[in-house]
């Protein structure tokens, strides 16, 4: 199999159709696609029942309780070994045809890369009108510790945490139950490979729900904020920080360059969220 998507799933039925309708609709043709709905109590196992008895590609799996989106993101990861390529699909999503097409193109043609996307369009609530455009970065031709510093000092929304990955990069990788998680699943990948976001839009993604704050984030993931307001902002860097605290092989100077890099880029998102 090429491509193996996972997309975990809790009280989704009113996106989900849409969602399912944009990922079946790729044109890679070659995949599977895991559901994991944790619990829901809405419609959402009624639409992932007709998905999957519509289309043989589609593998529905339910937990009968919510055991929180950490290991619902990590229960679908564990099937990314069974394909060449692995992608995380949000319910509130849609992706152009040739999504998941175009960044396996890329990574075919760039064979030490291990991450790719594309530009992404972030949208409000309508699920219509344009709030940002994430435009990622790319760490093509850099060092390891140069592409850490890149993505360290320029990531924003981290859209780029929902590309294409070489299943190979993932063995033995998950998601820890805390804020930035996603931030530090990609700065640990940048550690090892090239990532790269092709300038094509080719994501629409949803901004806000249970991610529009920090308290918000922390409740949802069933845990309690390590720093006190006005310091919360430093939730963002704790986890990524610790990544590079587990870099055996880094020196002393590197490590202080990606911590510089991590904390300057919170300021700027700080800045850009607050004044403009």
């Amino acid at each position: 199999m090429k491509l193996l998507i996972g997309l975990p799933v809790y009280n989704g039925a009113a996106f989900l159709p849409q969602a399912l309708e944009s990922l079946r609709a790729q044109d890679e043709t070659d995949l599977a696609l895991v559901i994991s709905d944790n619990g829901s109590t809405d419609g959402t196992a009624e639409v992932c029942r007709a998905a999957a008895a519509g289309d043989a590609r589609v593998r529905y799996l339910r937990e009968e309780s919510n055991r929180g989106p950490t290991w619902n993101f990590n229960r679908v990861l564990s099937f990314a070994h069974e394909a060449e390529f692995y992608m995380w699909a949000a319910h509130d999503d849609l992706w152009a045809p040739d999504y998941a097409s175009s960044c396996i193109r890329f990574l075919r043609e760039q064979p030490d890369a291990g991450l790719c996307g594309t530009t992404v369009n972030l949208v409000d609530e309508s699920r219509q009108k344009t709030v940002e455009i994430d435009h990622g970065c790319s760490t093509l031709g850099l060092s390891r510790v140069e592409r850490a510093i890149r993505y360290a000092g320029t990531v924003d929304r981290n859209s780029l945490f929902y590309g294409v990955y070489r299943s190979a990069v993932l063995a033995g990788r998950s998601l820890e139950n805390r804020i930035a998680n996603d931030h530090a699943f990609v700065l640990e990948i940048c550690l090892q490979c090239p990532i790269h976001v092709l300038a094509e839009t080719k994501l629409r993604r949803f901004v806000g729900g249970t991610s529009r704050n920090l308290q918000s984030i922390a409740r949802t993931l069933g845990i309690s904020l390590r720093y006190p307001w006005p310091l919360t902002r430093l939730e963002i860097l704790s986890a990524p920080r610790d990544v590079v605290n587990r870099a055996a092989d880094l020196t002393p100077r590197d490590r202080r360059r990606i911590r510089r890099a991590l904390f300057w880029g919170a300021c700027r998102r700080y800045l850009k969220r607050r004044f403009f």
